[in-house]
């Protein structure tokens, strides 16, 4: 530690020491705030970092080489690294705290697409800064972002789909280079790429976690075949976001002891998320769970008097697509419905094990 007192302005060689010298001692302090059990002063700004303050606390780290305030950064990272990536979190980055969150290794982002959408938001601000109404061209883009930290992104851990669904469509990449970072991803030798090749696409890394999440993925899945009727109980569907509970009405795999038992999930789910104190209208409902969820309920697979006793006195069907479904459940054709109906019943059987007691028919016969 440099002496207090007038020396430390000569003792120190350049302005970023001194700088880091005032910051972290009390010289030329108007106040000092001790807690009277240990007598240590209060370092505020370590205390507070969540994905928020990230780019400020980032940056100050990087500007003092701050070990312990990056070690605290990197702690709230490595629980959302998403969530710095968001429009109103990364364009408070300067280049150089974009590029630290780039070029770590062991961030393991839900998606590769989540980096890449936080460049073109980043790159985007600055030309909101200067007044730019218009969307910016992808070339600009490209110019404000440039070629360093777009090398960061890792194309070849991108799917196809989430490339050209991600990627294609901002014209930031060359049509040659979209071409060829495609080929790659399909397992081409990227090695044969053009030398004038701008970007480096085959870069791997970012994997440790996601080799983590789909071995707990494998292990729900075990548990779901196993009981899938229990996550579908009020106090444990509830806690799903629509994504978990598009994932399990999505599963073909999973048997059910009823169709019954998912549409009340449904519903469950559906009340949860409007938290009234009096029970939601139908249309309330429908309009919360949507067409999309619905669409994963096989009603076909129920009886009709299943779907009788369950879904048509919830009015979240209309009058005509009861009258459908219950027409397709007695053997009707239903590719002869109205195309207008917002439903799709027939959505092929979920498996049903036939060692499998129905627990729901054992409860309805209770």
């Amino acid at each position: 530690m440099v002496e207090t007192g007038k020396k430390w302005q000569s003792m120190l060689k350049n302005g970023k020491e001194r700088m880091q010298y005032l910051y972290t001692s009390s010289e030329l302090s108007d106040v000092d705030i001790f807690f009277s059990e240990d007598e240590e002063p209060l370092k505020y700004i370590a205390s507070n970092v969540k994905a928020e303050t990230m780019p400020a606390v980032l940056e100050t780290s990087l500007l003092y080489e701050d070990a312990a305030l990056k070690k605290k950064c990197k702690e709230v990272l490595d629980r959302d690294p998403d969530a710095v990536m968001l429009p109103e979190t990364v364009s408070r980055l300067s280049k150089e705290g974009l590029r630290a969150l780039l070029t770590d290794e062991t961030l393991a982002f839900s998606s590769e697409v989540v980096p890449f959408r936080g460049l073109i938001a980043w790159s985007r601000r600055g030309k909101v800064q200067l007044g730019q109404q218009e969307e910016p061209s992808g070339s600009a883009l490209r110019e404000e972002i440039g070629d360093d930290l777009l090398r960061e992104v890792r194309f070849l851990d991108m799917s196809c789909d989430e490339f050209v669904d991600n990627v294609v469509g901002t014209d930031v990449l060359t049509h040659t280079e979209c071409t060829h970072i495609q080929c790659a991803i399909r397992d081409a030798d990227p090695s044969t790429f053009p030398m004038t090749m701008p970007l480096h696409p085959a870069r791997g890394g970012r994997r440790q976690r996601r080799e983590e999440d789909a071995a707990l993925k494998k292990k729900c899945k075990e548990i779901l075949d196993r009981d899938p009727d229990a996550v579908m109980l009020p106090e444990t569907v509830s806690r799903l976001s629509k994504e978990g509970l598009r994932a399990l009405l999505t599963d073909e795999t999973l048997a059910f002891s009823s169709e019954v038992v998912p549409f009340r999930g449904l519903i469950a789910w559906g009340k949860g998320q409007l938290g009234q104190q009096e029970e939601p209208s139908g249309s309330a409902l429908r309009e919360e769970i949507g067409d999309d969820l619905l669409r994963g309920v096989r009603f076909l697979d129920m009886s009709c008097d299943e779907f009788v006793d369950n879904v048509v006195g919830t009015d979240v069907l209309t009058h005509t697509e009861c009258i459908h479904i219950l027409t397709a459940i007695r053997g009707a054709d239903p590719s002869t419905f109205p195309m207008t109906t917002p439903l799709h019943p027939a959505r092929g059987r979920r498996l049903r094990p036939k060692e499998r007691l129905s627990r729901f028919h054992r409860m309805e016969a209770e």
